[in-house]
């Protein structure tokens, strides 16, 4: 292929609605997901002759509370050992409590991804944008760059849903294209079950299926 016609990409991801997509459709076993090799899938799939310029996963750090599925020695695996794989940037939010129960919310990764979207849309950075989420707060922020900047081509790589679920039509008709993850897909971007960190000599392991399931504390 032509180098000079190779489409620059930059993925956005929406974590916590990817991962729970994945998480409550069953497929625990393809929960180590490789972020960049994810975002390069996609794109490949629609664009055809791209390359990843930068991968942005948009999360928040959990608590560790009785029932939780994502517990706060998990995510650090997952998020060290994409950094280490594929220069993944974590860029964090907050969870707070919800009330005075011992509920947690999520607050900030939205406003954070649309935020990078719409900076680095506007400073070039890249040809196509793949935003990895079904999370219909982005529709207006997709719709902005719609209108806005034209030129700028939005991917979206839509979360796995249950059988019957519908994605939103208003979030599907603000991008150029789209791509359903797929367990294939999935199945084809794992990462290594060790990666090792060179620099400090940390090793990232994937979680045992037993380690995935909820702590009923």
């Amino acid at each position: 292929m032509n180098s000079a016609t190779r489409k620059r990409v930059s993925v956005f991801i929406d974590g916590n609605n990817l991962f729970y997509g994945i998480y409550d459709i069953g497929w625990r076993d393809v929960l180590w997901t490789d972020l960049r090799s994810l975002g390069a899938s996609i794109a490949q799939s629609v664009v055809g002759n791209s390359e990843v310029v930068s991968v942005k996963h948009f999360t928040a750090r959990p608590h560790e509370v009785p029932g939780s599925v994502l517990k706060p020695a998990l995510w650090v695996e997952f998020t060290g050992a994409n950094r280490v794989h594929g220069s993944v940037e974590t860029i964090q939010g907050r969870f707070v409590p919800r009330g005075n129960s011992r509920l947690f919310e999520e607050k900030e990764t939205d406003a954070n991804l649309a935020a990078h979207l719409c900076i680095d849309a506007a400073l070039n950075q890249f040809d196509v944008a793949v935003v990895v989420t079904a999370d219909t707060d982005f529709i207006g922020t997709l719709r902005y760059l719609k209108e806005q900047m034209p030129h700028v081509k939005v991917v979206l790589g839509l979360p796995p849903k249950p059988r019957g679920s519908r994605q939103s039509r208003k979030l599907v008709e603000q991008a150029t294209g789209l791509a359903a993850i797929t367990r294939e897909m999935l199945l084809k971007c794992q990462l290594p079950d060790e990666v090792i960190d060179h620099t400090t000599g940390r090793v990232f392991r994937k979680p045992t299926d037993q380690q995935w399931r909820p702590n009923r504390g």
